[in-house]
């Protein structure tokens, strides 16, 4: 994953675009909200053995004031990017999900 820009949507909220490379080279965007990666992760927090999720980053905290200054979204977008990266290539993680599908 690769956390291309952010911008804001109409409605307030910042939405992030995302380039995602699946295996065999597939490349894919999506836009999405910071609350719905937000939601995304605790859903598969809930799903899998806490004990994985001791050596990831830890994913960006949400903040009240001051969202959607640049340097702070850029900082942001870095930290979900690590976050996500690491998630996907956690070699545990990819076993336990392997057995839910």
């Amino acid at each position: 994953m690769q956390f291309i820009s952010h911008t804001e949507a109409q409605g307030g909220f910042i939405e992030y675009h995302v380039k995602i490379t699946a295996p065999g080279n597939f490349v894919f965007h999506i836009r999405d909200r910071y609350s719905s990666m937000r939601a995304f992760q605790a859903q598969v927090k809930n799903g899998f053995s806490l004990s994985i999720f001791e050596g990831l980053p830890a994913f960006p905290k949400k903040k009240a004031f001051g969202s959607k200054n640049a340097e702070f979204l850029n900082s942001r977008s870095g930290g979900l990017q690590h976050f996500f990266n690491s998630f996907f290539q956690n070699k545990e993680i990819l076993r336990q999900a392997d057995h839910l599908l």
